[in-house]
């Protein structure tokens, strides 16, 4: 096929019998090649004009022409004229540009010889008709944005004009297009096909100015029997192939096949492939430009003003009401990051968002919003259908694979909004709905869903109102201390006689305002909770006190630490400061730390609290077995007392089994030198349990509700007093 292969300029040179085409230094005058044609007279045959002037030669001048065009041309289109050449005593039709020839810019002509008039005027029409032909494609590329269309376009021109059967453009790469023309007496060809197969075989073939130009496949019997079998199948009788490139990629080709007339313009498909190639440029800037406003650089889904977009789509063909809005997000992602490393992280991410993608009909669709939180629109439901196909998400997802050896599942918390009737709201009002239901689960284990309420609504604006007059609150000291007495049931050396963990209370008016179960979720979440911690420690360092003036001197208060009190630069400092400002003991305090803290920010902890065992505080594991616990933590963390959580007394299954798992607990953490605790006993079995078990330690209704400061001081005068707890006598 190579022999097949032309240049622009051996193109150029086919034009018609009676032309012929010279090539000269614009600068020098000096022809560096002419056309050898018969009807050339003798003086002008090859060799024989090398290194002379063009206008001594073609002119038979001494000095350049008067009227040369060098000055006129350019690269990107010819300069069309007619002369009468005296010295070849011949009238000429001439087209004149710039071209590349042997690495260097030269001047380009085409002669025709016109023998009559109506030769002139002959070719000056098809001149014509040529150009108007390729203002008839660009035009419309110049506005059109869709390629499509235009691929369209330029076939709906280019074929008629030079009596083509059929044609075709292709764009290859990712965003395949493959654009058809044919006459539809034609009935052989099958276009499909041609293109790809010259693509593959002779791919290497072209550059910028080369096309594959077959003008009589008979002529390719004997040279080239395969491809002539090919062609002869496909009812090929001529072909033209024109690469489209972008830089220096093949990007497209423009295929004519069967083509009966005006040969001679065939170079204005060049042109059309370079206009063509600036439009595939600009569509693909476009696609980049399209990606980054609405897909997610990470997964390749939307992302949220994609997913804006679409919602806006699927409404207008469906009312919203059709469908239910999820707002998901990863059960302690950060933690999983932490430990396993933002590679794995970004893996689980993409392994959710092909999952989704599975997961979506053609008339759904899903999104990242930020981070691991993710948004979904999923066709309405009956709600356990909607659950049993969350639910094949969520196990879906608990299966990823490198997790699997490592005994850990990925979990999933979701809030879902159904859309009422009518539905007067925007798609961000809808998902502010489902991540208010999002935002209200409490989920120790296991993935979890919770449909919106206007009842969950309600209680989501009360928490705004909080949050609102929180800090109001700390300046007139609403916030109540009340300490809930620990009952020691085992001698324990070196340990004060009367423990309590200090608990808040929002009062207002001399009644309870809200619970901690009402604001402490919330604070936490806005960042408030680390500034009601320092609020809360302060005031025990000064209740402390105030117990010892009054002659209580063995005491000690468990203060709760959160997460995000811990995670403050200054934590320890401050904490330390202020113990010390107030005079208080080691033995006096105690740092309580939740489960999950230990779970999410393991390395951070072990550091913090090496740093506050260094500075004397006693240091306690709260709600140990709520939902990550982990034996390893216990074995990592240097840790006083061990506070279980009173969901091992509610463990299912027979009193021995119940008894011997918490009894392997409280030995283990004895064997560790840590104190225990356990919290939440509120009836007799419970404590008939921990005293054949060995719990240092008790705490729950049981024993005693929370007490005011007040009532709290007469509970510890009257043991003092009593000489034995209440406990005691049971």
């Amino acid at each position: 096929m190579k022999r097949y292969q032309r240049t622009i300029n051996e193109i150029l040179m086919m034009e018609k019998p009676e032309s012929f085409v010279y090539f000269s230094d614009p600068e020098t005058y000096e022809i560096l090649y002419i056309s050898d044609e018969t009807f050339i007279s003798e003086e002008l045959r090859r060799e024989q004009y090398r290194g002379e002037k063009c206008y001594e030669i073609l002119q038979g001048r001494l000095e350049p022409c008067p009227f040369c065009t060098n000055h006129l041309l350019s690269r990107e289109h010819y300069y069309i004229w007619t002369y009468h050449n005296s010295h070849l005593n011949t009238d000429y039709i001439l087209k004149d540009k710039l071209v590349d020839f042997d690495g260097h810019i030269v001047r380009m002509e085409i002669a025709t010889a016109l023998k009559s008039h109506e030769a002139v005027l002959k070719a000056l029409s098809e001149s014509l008709e040529g150009q108007n032909m390729l203002m008839n494609c660009i035009q419309p590329m110049l506005h059109e944005t869709d390629l499509y269309v235009t691929q369209r376009r330029i076939l709906d021109n280019i074929c008629p004009f030079f009596g083509a059967e059929w044609g075709t453009v292709q764009r290859f790469g990712e965003h395949q297009i493959l654009t058809q023309w044919g006459r539809r007496e034609s009935g052989k060809w099958r276009p499909g096909r041609i293109p790809s197969a010259f693509v593959r075989e002779y791919g290497e073939l072209f550059n910028s100015y080369t096309q594959i130009l077959i003008t009589d496949t008979e002529a390719m019997k004997d040279s080239d029997p395969e491809n002539y079998e090919f062609l002869k199948q496909e009812g090929v009788t001529s072909l033209c192939s024109t690469p489209v490139f972008t830089g220096s990629e093949l990007a497209g080709m423009i295929t004519l096949g069967n083509f009966s007339k005006n040969q001679a313009n065939i170079t204005l498909l060049f042109t059309l492939a370079f206009y063509l190639s600036s439009l595939m440029q600009r569509e693909e800037l476009y696609r980049k430009k399209m990606r980054l406003q609405y897909y997610d650089a990470l997964t390749g889904s939307l992302n949220l003003e994609g997913f804006r977009r679409e919602s806006g789509r699927l409404f207008s063909e469906s009312a919203p009401q059709e469908y239910s809005l999820w707002y998901c997000d990863i059960k302690n992602f950060k933690y999983i990051n932490d430990l396993f490393g933002f590679h794995t992280g970004n893996r689980i991410l993409k392994y959710w968002a092909s999952c989704l993608k599975d997961s979506c009909r053609e008339d759904e669709a899903f999104c990242r919003i930020s981070d691991d939180n993710f948004a979904f629109l999923w066709r309405l439901d009956e709600q356990d259908r909607l659950r049993e196909r969350f639910n094949g998400l969520a196990d879906r997802l608990a299966s990823f694979g490198p997790f699997e050896e490592k005994n850990y599942q990925v979990e999933l918390i979701s809030g879902v909004y159904i859309p009422e009737t009518p539905c007067g709201m925007d798609i961000d009002e809808m998902l502010n709905r489902a991540n208010m239901a999002r935002k209200s689960i409490v989920s120790p284990r296991g993935s979890r869903i919770l449909f919106f309420t206007e009842e969950l609504r309600k209680k989501a604006l009360a928490g705004i109102e909080m949050e609102a007059e929180m800090r109001s609150a700390l300046d007139k000291e609403e916030f109540v201390l009340y300490l809930q007495p620990q009952i020691k049931l085992t001698d324990v050396s070196g340990q004060k006689a009367h423990r309590a963990e200090a608990l808040v209370r929002w009062m207002r008016n001399g009644r309870i305002y809200a619970m901690p179960d009402d604001f402490i979720g919330l604070f936490e979440k806005n960042g408030m909770i680390a500034e009601l911690d320092l609020y809360i420690y302060e005031r025990i360092c000064i209740l402390i006190n105030r117990f010892k003036t009054c002659g209580l001197t063995s005491v000690c208060i468990a203060v709760n630490v959160s997460r995000h009190t811990m995670m403050q630069p200054d934590f320890v400092e401050t904490y330390l400061a202020i113990k010390k400002r107030y005079r208080i003991e080691d033995d006096e305090l105690e740092l309580e730390f939740t489960e999950s803290i230990a779970v999410e920010e393991l390395e951070l902890m072990q550091k913090v609290l090496k740093q506050l065992k260094k500075a004397g505080f006693i240091c306690a594991m709260d709600d140990f077995g709520t939902g990550y616990s982990s034996l390893n933590v216990l074995q990592i963390l240097p840790l006083d007392i061990l506070k279980l959580d009173k969901g091992f007394l509610a463990c299912e299954g027979e009193d021995r089994r119940r008894q011997i798992v918490v009894k392997s607990v409280l030995q283990m953490a004895k064997q560790l030198d840590m104190l225990t605790i356990v919290e939440g006993v509120e009836n007799e079995e419970q404590l008939h349990l921990l005293q054949k078990v060995g719990c240092d330690y008790l705490q729950g209704f049981l024993v005693s509700p929370p007490l005011s400061e007040d009532e709290y001081r007469s509970f510890v005068k009257e043991e003092l007093h009593g000489g034995e707890s209440e406990i005691r006598q049971i």
